[in-house]
């Protein structure tokens, strides 16, 4: 559990980067996808320490309240990454309720759903690989330790990304006609400005095509 002195302030931050995002993402006409918890939380993965989602469900709540207080407008709402536990079923259940108007998006099932449940406008998929097939009514997403690795420059979970499988990727997806395509910058510590100048100029057309292996 977090101390009683220090969730107070740590909500307060969220909050006031959350709102700031908010607006810079509505200046330049930009989609915000929000992932409020990842149900792999203090599971000991990849070194994660943290709490378990079952014992700050209430400090959750208070990060969805947050997105709800800035508003539906250009807002895609993931409640739980990869969801697995009770927890997480009950806050995706929370969501449904107190987010009426927003777009919220599925991602059970070990991270590739089948289905979109009811409650839910889309399912989000984590494909293992820059060649696997995803649905067109699916949100991709490359949080999947293999794609990670394979989309690095350098091979590993840190990147920075490698352009030309990015956007190998991104063309894919847009293929596919997948509605929404994120770039998972797992565990760089750093922006990966490499990445987010090659998805901007794939969202305006000034990047052709390329095949992966060309030089």
């Amino acid at each position: 559990m977090l101390g009683a002195d220090v969730e107070p302030q740590m909500v307060h931050h969220v909050g006031r980067q959350y709102n700031w995002l908010l607006r810079q993402c509505r200046k330049r006409g930009l989609a915000l996808f929000v992932s409020v918890v990842n149900d792999n939380m203090g599971h000991r993965k990849y070194g994660d320490t943290g709490p378990l989602l079952e014992d700050v469900e209430d400090m959750a709540h208070k990060l969805v309240r947050i997105v709800r207080k800035g508003g539906p407008r250009g807002v895609y709402v993931q409640p739980v990454a990869e969801t697995q536990t009770d927890a997480g079923k009950r806050l995706e259940q929370y969501c449904i309720l107190v987010l009426s108007g927003y777009v919220l998006i599925y991602n059970g099932e070990g991270g590739f759903p089948g289905t979109v449940p009811s409650g839910f406008q889309y399912r989000a998929v984590h494909p293992a690989h820059i060649s696997t097939d995803v649905p067109a009514d699916a949100v991709a997403v490359s949080d999947h330790g293999l794609i990670i690795r394979e989309l690095a420059a350098d091979g590993t979970r840190d990147g920075p990304a490698d352009s030309v499988k990015l956007t190998t990727w991104v063309r894919r997806m847009q293929e596919a006609g997948v509605p929404l395509i994120g770039y998972y910058a797992f565990q760089r510590r750093e922006p990966d400005t490499v990445a987010i100048s090659l998805l901007g100029q794939i969202k305006r057309g000034t990047v052709k095509p390329v095949l992966l292996g060309n030089k």
